[in-house]
C-alpha cells in the first residue's frame, strides 16, 4: 500500500505561485485588467461572452 511519504517528490503537483508567492492567477487577473480594463471586457472582446451571456452564465452555474 502506498502511503503519502511512499510517493516520488517529482510526481507531487508543483504550486501555482511565483517564488515570491504570488499566485500566478492573481497575475492573470491584473493583466486581463491592465489590458482590458475588465474581466467582463476581455470575456467580451477576446471570447466573445457578452454582458447577456455572462448574467446567463450567472444564473445557470452561481445559483
Amino acid at each position: 500500500m502506498a502511503r503519502y511519504s511512499d510517493v516520488d517528490e517529482s510526481m507531487l503537483a508543483s504550486p501555482l505561485v511565483t517564488a515570491d508567492g504570488v499566485p500566478y492567477l492573481s497575475l492573470a487577473f491584473a493583466r486581463i485588467e491592465q489590458d482590458y480594463g475588465s474581466v467582463e471586457a476581455f470575456l467580451d472582446e477576446e471570447v466573445g461572452v457578452d454582458a447577456e451571456e455572462l448574467h446567463r452564465l450567472r444564473r445557470l452555474y452561481l445559483q
